[in-house]
């Protein structure tokens, strides 16, 4: 969970968010973000964000919004690629048939 620490001090992986891959110091007041690893001491968070509107939930919906659209350019080639298949497969017949009566 998304919060603020109330109690206690420690190093803080954020790399999971971050890529950042040394440890940030945290104390009360800071911020932390939830999928962080809290590598020493204890920590007291109050939460402030439900699960689902937690930087790693935006983060997720990016990233399946971003899977889920088309560019132009795809939208383009499907419609191409309906007419151009259908297209191949006629002129093949007709070839075909051509070489077969004569």
């Amino acid at each position: 969970m998304d919060g603020i620490i109330i109690k206690g001090s420690s190093d803080v992986d954020e790399s999971m968010i971050t890529g950042e891959p040394l440890s940030v110091m945290k104390e009360i007041g800071d911020q932390v973000i939830g999928s962080t690893v809290n590598n020493h001491g204890n920590l007291t968070i109050e939460v402030q964000k439900l699960p689902s509107e937690t930087l790693l939930a935006k983060i997720i919906s990016l990233v399946q919004d971003a899977q889920n659209q088309k560019t132009g350019l795809q939208k383009t080639v499907d419609k191409l690629s309906a007419a151009f298949i259908p297209l191949v497969i006629g002129i093949a017949i007709t070839a075909f048939l051509l070489w077969f009566t004569v």
